[in-house]
């Protein structure tokens, strides 16, 4: 029944008497964002295959890590989930945050089961984290006087720190899956509501799923033409 809890703990929404902490962690954020950026933009005529291949990995490592400017959290954690919430979906005019539990259901038994294997491996290793840490919190409260004892601590908080990177890389895999989802799975949801499919795609199909996010997500009227598939 924590879990939820610890996870937006460790993606950096903590309370307003935190709120120094968060601008510390907000700023240290946007300055690796700001040297991702850099190396994923350093272009020139003379650039060789491996500074090609070193830009556009660090394009790549940007879009998955960091959310839109203005968006961001103070945490490595809380910024590459909120690079999926807006990532995924995002091409087609869907809001991944209202739509994804109504796709979800529809997703295919092989989906599905990455889906949540890889969601499993992100709130193992965040309560593994949480764990360690609180371990070496309690071990240096009780091995505080103890001399060279206190090494001691350096143990479960490594562990901790191990933990919370492979937490960052399994938030990563599963935003990949989430966006996948979208891509094969948007017009099952279409579907599933009786909807008819876009005639077209781009402009026409943004703006249906744009407006179906927006009534889901605000309670904005709209109006449904049904296609119950009977001819």
């Amino acid at each position: 029944p924590l879990q939820l809890p610890l996870v937006r703990l460790l993606e950096g929404y903590w309370p307003t008497s935190l709120g120094r902490l968060t601008t510390l962690g907000v700023r240290r954020q946007s300055r690796l964002r700001n040297r991702l950026e850099a190396e994923a933009t350093r272009l020139h005529e003379s650039m060789t295959d491996a500074e090609i291949q070193a830009a556009g990995t660090a394009g790549t490592r940007l879009r998955q890590l960091f959310p839109p400017p203005g968006h961001f959290l103070p945490t490595s954690l809380g910024n590459a989930l909120a690079a999926t919430e807006h990532r995924a979906g995002a091409d087609y005019g869907w809001d991944a945050v209202v739509a994804w539990p109504r796709l979800y259901p529809l997703l295919g038994d092989q989906l599905r089961a990455i889906v949540d294997d890889r969601r499993n491996s992100l709130d193992v290793t965040a309560r593994l984290s949480t764990t360690a840490f609180l371990a070496g919190a309690t071990a240096t409260a009780l091995l505080g006087r103890s001399g060279w004892w206190l090494l001691l601590v350096l143990a479960p908080l490594t562990l901790s720190w191990l933990c919370y990177r492979q937490a960052v890389t399994a938030a990563l895999r599963f935003g990949e899956t989430v966006e996948t989802a979208f891509d094969l799975h948007r017009f099952d949801l279409l579907r599933a509501l009786h909807l008819p499919l876009p005639a077209a795609g781009g402009p026409q199909e943004r703006a249906q799923a744009q407006e179906m996010c927006a009534h889901w997500r605000q309670g904005m009227p709209v109006v449904l033409t049904y296609d119950h598939g009977v001819t």
